[in-house]
Order: structure tokens, then C-alpha cells, then sequence
């Protein structure tokens, strides 16, 4: 999760999970739905035969016998 310093409580902080923080509007917002996965630095896509699952806001692999068509 980036960590940026927060204005209002003079402290530093960190985005949520899979969350950038946007200089320009000062707040944290997600990642694009073509790379929705924060990997420390920056947004990627998910590996592979993996899919972005929002409510576990994690890349998980396709079932057996499918494949995930990007």
C-alpha cells in the first residue's frame, strides 16, 4: 500500500488495498480496471489464466478447463 502524508492529521498513512494515491487530488484512489492489482510500486494486470476478483480484491486463477480471454 503507498504511503503518503496526511495534511489533515500530520501523519503518514496508507492507501487500502490495490489503491494508488493521486498527487493532483490529493486522496487514494483504485487502480484502472485493466491493471487493478498494486504490487508495491505500481498498478499491473493480473498473471496469466488469472482473474481480478473485486470483492476479494485479489487476482485468483481460473478453474480447471478455463482460461480467462483478456
Amino acid at each position: 500500500h503507498p504511503n503518503y502524508f496526511d495534511n489533515s492529521t500530520k501523519l503518514c498513512s496508507s492507501c487500502p488495498r490495490n489503491q494508488v494515491y493521486d498527487i493532483m487530488a490529493q486522496k487514494c484512489v483504485s487502480c484502472p480496471d485493466d491493471r487493478p492489482v498494486f504490487d508495491g510500486t505500481k498498478c499491473v494486470s493480473c498473471p496469466e489464466n488469472q482473474f481480478f476478483n473485486k470483492t476479494m480484491q485479489k487476482c485468483i486463477s481460473c478453474p480447471t478447463g478455463l482460461y480467462f480471454d483478456k
